[in-house]
């Protein structure tokens, strides 16, 4: 299904206009993520949509049409992808594989926090409920009262 037609600002492209198709609708996340090429040095970037097929990203440094990259997007995790499209500092990736059903989603809900220093930290595991049924309680208290004598009853018995 051919959405809109776009005019390209990259020389790799083999015409002036490139028709842009896509299964899904984008979703603006807004989140950061980090791109890695094939040595390995991570780059921090700004995704700003994401469908299952591909996203649309900002980064810091320059990548031409056909690199192929690894994305780690939160929620979603690592992911190859090809880009496809640069325009100034942004790009149009194109995964490989198309993500899993509800990963778009999982990107959006996903809750992430930042510390001063921009990285992410990772969010606090819950403490469990300790709350007990009425009937467990008065089990327990009884189980413990009945512990306690046992010391008592020890000396109790020793000193005979």
């Amino acid at each position: 299904m051919t959405l809109a037609l776009r005019k390209t600002d990259f020389d790799s492209a083999p015409e002036d206009v490139v028709a842009e198709r896509r299964h899904d609708t984008r979703q603006a996340i807004g989140r950061t993520g980090v791109l890695r090429l094939a040595d390995g040095l991570p780059t921090t970037i700004a995704i700003a949509d994401l469908t299952r097929e591909g996203c649309r990203m900002v980064s810091p440094t320059l990548h031409k049409a056909g690199d192929i990259v690894m994305l780690g997007i939160a929620g979603v995790g690592s992911i190859e992808a090809e880009i496809v499209w640069q325009r100034g500092s942004e790009h149009g990736a194109r995964f490989l594989r198309p993500l899993p059903p509800g990963s778009v989603t999982a990107a959006m809900s996903s809750k992430i926090e930042f510390g001063e220093d921009g990285v992410p930290v990772l969010p606090s595991l819950a403490v469990p409920s300790l709350k007990q049924a009425p009937r467990s309680r008065i089990a327990t208290l009884a189980l413990l009262a009945a512990f306690a004598w046992i010391p008592a009853l020890g000396l109790f018995y020793a000193t005979r």
